[in-house]
């Protein structure tokens, strides 16, 4: 029937997400190894040992993981399981009717097609939680979290051991008011010509896993400046959250960002999915 066969695109829908879940999870462990890995190469051989401890100990634990999860049970049996009741009720001139009622469908996947998808533990960093004691206001601010790297594949050639782009984002709040702090962090001294300014009123428009767009809007101009040490270019945008936001935050991972520069906008594959489900908890329990 017609239900049965939207029940059977909703199914696939829903492999198809926990796909993806599960491969941007996996892939973000890794690019973080790399990271690791990365550093260690730079370090004399006298600093690498408990680096290298420390790396082996996270790929274990990735493997641990991964491993769980490969060795997921079976999600259903047959190919012709469709959950369903069956209702029976007397009219009132004593005949008998039948009704199916419809539960829903679930189409068979092996636990060698899909590995299933769990977040890691949260663990809250606090950078600051304060009191003002003139107006009485609290504030709270998270630690920065990464939230993506990127590099064009045209470029790859000359970032072979580093990102072009590293993203890290943070949420603050003040009494019930909440904020967001993304910083970029872009390899090159002269990105400004390349991507120009954020500017206040600029769209940061994110995409979830779920289909749905948050929008959001700088509520600051920034030009950017250059690291002393590092040489990188680094763009700051601001943004206020509201509920609407924050509900729409919280219901659904983070799948994509498209920022709004004033040389025009890009858009970036997050990684880490779970970052507004992760700051926001840890910044409501507060």
């Amino acid at each position: 029937t017609g239900q049965d066969q939207l029940a059977v695109v909703q199914a696939e829908y829903n492999l198809s997400i926990r796909r993806l879940k599960t491969s941007k999870t996996n892939l973000g462990a890794i690019k973080r190894l790399s990271e690791m890995s990365r550093q260690l190469a730079g370090l004399p051989a006298k600093k690498m040992k408990p680096g290298l401890k420390k790396l082996r100990s996270k790929f274990n634990d990735y493997l641990a993981h991964y491993d769980q999860e490969s060795s997921a049970p079976e999600l259903v049996a047959k190919d012709s399981e469709i959950v369903s009741t069956v209702k029976k009720t007397e009219s009132t001139d004593g005949k008998t009717a039948t009704t199916k009622e419809y539960k829903g469908y679930v189409k068979p996947v092996s636990a060698k097609q899909i590995v299933g998808y769990r977040s890691v533990p949260v663990i809250c960093e606090v950078l600051s939680d304060t009191l003002d004691a003139a107006t009485g206001r609290r504030k709270i601010e998270l630690a920065p979290a990464l939230m993506f790297t990127h590099t064009d594949p045209d470029l790859r050639p000359y970032f072979k051991n580093k990102e072009l782009i590293t993203c890290y984002g943070k949420l603050s709040k003040i009494d019930a008011y909440v904020y967001l702090s993304i910083e970029f962090q872009i390899a090159s001294s002269h990105s400004q010509s390349n991507f120009g300014s954020l500017q206040s009123g600029s769209l940061l428009r994110m995409k979830l896993l779920n289909g749905e767009y948050v929008s959001l809007y700088s509520i600051r101009s920034d030009r950017g400046r250059i690291d002393p040490y590092s040489g990188y270019t680094i763009f700051t945008g601001q943004y206020a959250l509201g509920k609407n936001e924050i509900k729409q935050l919280m219901s659904a991972e983070l799948d994509k960002v498209r920022i709004l520069w004033t040389t025009g906008y890009e858009d970036y594959d997050v990684y880490k999915i779970d970052f507004f489900r992760d700051q926001l908890g840890c910044l409501m329990d507060r």
